[in-house]
């Protein structure tokens, strides 16, 4: 079946369940050590596990489906990390430790250029300090929980701009305390005006970024990040409509993607913000969330980013 039916497919059924807080997305089957079977996509339902009656068929429309039971999905935080992404670096990187210098560390994800100035791109969630909120506009690099003792040396950037997560509550969830509405939040993304010098080559890399691609099934990628530096990984799902933990509030994310690698573990707290681009460094997406078992990272597109929220911009 062509790709754009098996996403009107799902378009039509994912409400009833999201609304019980079952993420859906479309997915290639794998096997119980993550591996991929075929490359005949299913539509795939990602189970809580304190759901344990869902009711979900074997088929949809013809189509076959897969459950994926899931603790939760997250915004990934921070911890200690022994990769050298963490420490001062400059000029600044991609893939290297950031924040806010008022408590928040992540991931540097790319540079572009839009509207003549260069700014760099990271997280909505690691830029400020709460949703839609911060208590500051200083970036610093590295992010806070790596080097707390030394802010003023580290002050790298300044928030110039983010883009809006709806976080207005709902009363129809009951699974959850508070939730976004049925909305619009597809990236998590916020840029800021750089102050050092910049370096475009992401860290683990010797070559730059080299054009944009959408996600797409099947496709071989790498991700740069904080904590475990450079992996691999491989698209296992795109249109990715799920809930995802940000501290107390949860908000619903939808037209994402996913990548895995075999089960093994991909993602660690401090890699939210981290590029996912092709062996061939073309820029895919960025990551910023994560199962809670870190097996599959969760990103948006980065051609969404630059065509719809930051139009013209170019990766660096």
């Amino acid at each position: 079946m062509d790709l754009k039916e098996l996403m009107k497919i799902k378009k039509k059924i994912e409400d009833r369940y999201l609304r019980r807080g079952i993420g859906v997305s479309i997915g290639l089957p794998t096997n119980d050590r993550g591996e991929v079977e075929d490359y005949d996509p299913v539509i795939r339902f990602h189970v809580p596990d304190d759901i344990k009656e869902h009711s979900i068929p074997s088929s949809i429309e013809g189509i076959k489906t897969e459950i994926k039971n899931v603790k939760y999905f997250a915004t990934v935080g921070s911890i200690p990390s022994k990769y050298r992404h963490r420490k001062p670096i400059r000029p600044i990187r991609p893939g290297i430790s950031i924040g806010n210098w008022k408590y928040t560390t992540g991931t540097l994800s790319y540079f572009i250029e839009w509207n003549g100035s260069k700014y760099i791109m990271g997280n909505h969630h690691v830029f400020l300090t709460s949703l839609n909120k911060t208590k500051s506009h200083k970036i610093v690099q590295p992010g806070y929980s790596d080097d707390p003792n030394n802010l003023i040396f580290n002050y790298v950037a300044e928030l110039h701009k983010f883009v809006t997560i709806n976080t207005k509550r709902i009363s129809i969830l009951p699974l959850f305390s508070s939730c976004a509405i049925k909305g619009d939040n597809t990236v998590d993304v916020a840029i800021a005006t750089p102050v050092v010098d910049l370096n475009p080559i992401i860290c683990g890399e010797k070559e730059p970024i080299r054009g944009v691609k959408e996600p797409e099934l099947g496709v071989s990628v790498r991700k740069s990040g904080r904590s475990t530096g450079v992996v691999p990984g491989i698209i296992t799902d795109i249109d990715l409509s799920t809930w995802v933990h940000y501290g107390k509030q949860t908000v619903l994310m939808k037209k994402c993607f996913g990548i895995s690698y075999n089960n093994k573990v991909i993602t660690l707290p401090g890699d939210s913000g981290s590029p996912i681009y092709t062996p061939e460094m073309d820029a895919v997406g960025i990551a910023f969330a994560s199962a809670e078992s870190g097996t599959l990272c969760v990103g948006f597109g980065i051609k969404r980013v630059i065509t719809k929220f930051f139009k013209g911009a170019k990766i660096l």
